[in-house]
């Protein structure tokens, strides 16, 4: 059989859509007319010595009904097999097809209806003791939304804190979606997807001594700060760099200190990955965040801090007690290891004084952790979490077919756009 097209291809795929898209209307979705509504209808009406047996045809027809629903897996793989023919890959696992075909629509200006996500900001509940917060990146490292995710309410509630079993600010939180319902039929309700996600604690930060615990010489007059590097050598007399175990941000599991770093002077601090040998994993998100108080030393100046070759820099004047600073600012595309690399990776800290002194604790290197399509943060503050601290936030999203679909059976997005820009239109 001759190959298709790629028209061809986009023609089958909506017409494998259209057909999934009005089992689901008809499923759970269509006013009144639906299976969902219509069995329960039903069963509010029974009223009979046989209802066991309507009850066991109606649970076997929802089954086999759901089975058509079921069944977007296959249809998708072997769609997408097609046009993995057409891209002339040798690659046969839908994921990796997936990724050749995300590539595909890059290259070739290719977009699908957008899904239109309005996506949450998780926020803590009102009753919470830890100050910590939760970060959440939205964006991929092309700056399209990351659209295999399922609008609802998502929960994060803290289960384990230090008093019950969770490591000094590495609490355990359990992420949860909604309840989507009892099967396939009702699977957009909610993704039911729960997970347990660990705080971050600079004892999981990808860079050696974050804490600044670990020095040569004295806290008063240090000599060396071990595993970074300062743009002018260390002193050596108290006068550039002093180590404050009074005034530090928090401390962690097994750490030395706790101490914080006194940056007196105009300064850089500096420290490769290759040193710890770290490895980043190019399909996971980063984002390096420090803490910084200028109100101790009455700082004035800029602090500048840089992953790679992503830089933010803060202008600080009249700061009041301890401060996170971010790069990049806020979680977006540059978190993406393709969009912050170098050649020689590191991280630096720079205080370019104009007066005061300025300290500088809690450098975190982290990874973000997945959950239900989307990418997380937890990082704790200075006052540890308890149980029973919970945030939460909502996504909507007007919704499209394709990109809808193309995500409930592969868990998977492409690159996407709306109005005049779509060119694989919805059915």
């Amino acid at each position: 059989m001759a190959s298709p097209s790629e028209a061809e291809i986009q023609t089958q795929w909506k017409a494998l859509v259209k057909y999934l898209d009005e089992c689901r209307l008809f499923g759970n979705v269509t006013a009144t007319n639906n299976i969902v509504s219509l069995e329960d209808a039903i069963m509010q009406a029974l009223e009979t010595d046989y209802a066991d047996r309507i009850l066991s045809v109606l649970a076997s027809d929802r089954s086999a009904f759901g089975s058509i629903l079921n069944s977007s897996a296959s249809l998708h793989s072997a769609i997408l097999l097609t046009y993995a023919k057409l891209m002339a890959i040798p690659e046969t696992n839908i994921q990796l097809v997936i990724d050749k075909l995300y590539e595909w629509f890059i290259t070739y200006t290719l977009r699908v209806k957008s899904r239109s996500f309005t996506f949450g900001s998780p926020a803590a509940g009102g009753g919470n003791i830890g100050n910590g917060t939760i970060l959440r990146l939205n964006k991929d490292e092309n700056n399209f939304d990351i659209e295999a995710q399922v609008p609802e309410l998502k929960t994060a509630t803290c289960v384990l804190d230090a008093n019950s079993g969770a490591s000094v600010h590495e609490e355990i939180f359990e992420f949860a979606g909604a309840n989507g319902g009892k099967d396939v039929l009702e699977y957009w309700n909610g993704s039911r997807g729960t997970r347990r996600i660990q705080a971050l604690s600079a004892r999981q930060s990808l860079l050696l001594n974050p804490s600044f615990s670990d020095f040569s010489g004295t806290a008063a007059i240090p000599t060396d700060i071990t595993n970074w590097t300062s743009s002018v050598a260390v002193v050596g007399d108290g006068s550039d760099y002093v180590l404050d175990a009074v005034n530090y941000y928090r401390n962690y599991q097994g750490d030395p200190g706790p101490y914080a770093i006194k940056m007196k002077l105009t300064r850089t601090l500096s420290q490769v990955l290759s040193l710890r040998g770290t490895q980043l994993d190019p399909n996971v998100p980063y984002l390096l965040r420090v803490a910084y108080n200028a109100q101790v030393g009455t700082a004035v100046g800029d602090l500048t801090i840089e992953m790679g070759n992503k830089t933010t820099t803060r202008t600080i004047t009249g700061d009041l007690g301890w401060l996170p600073l971010y790069t990049p600012s806020a979680p977006g595309t540059n978190c993406w290891l393709k969009n912050f690399n170098e050649s020689a990776l590191d991280v630096k800290i720079t205080f370019t004084r104009t007066s005061g002194d300025l300290l500088i604790d809690d450098v975190l290197l982290v990874p973000a952790t997945g959950f239900v399509g989307g990418w997380y943060w937890l990082i704790g503050g200075t006052t540890k979490f308890l149980m029973d601290d919970t945030f939460s936030w909502t996504d909507t999203a007007t919704e499209s077919k394709v990109q809808r679909e193309l995500a409930r059976a592969t868990g998977r997005y492409l690159p996407h756009t709306t109005g005049g820009g779509i060119t694989f239109a919805d059915p």
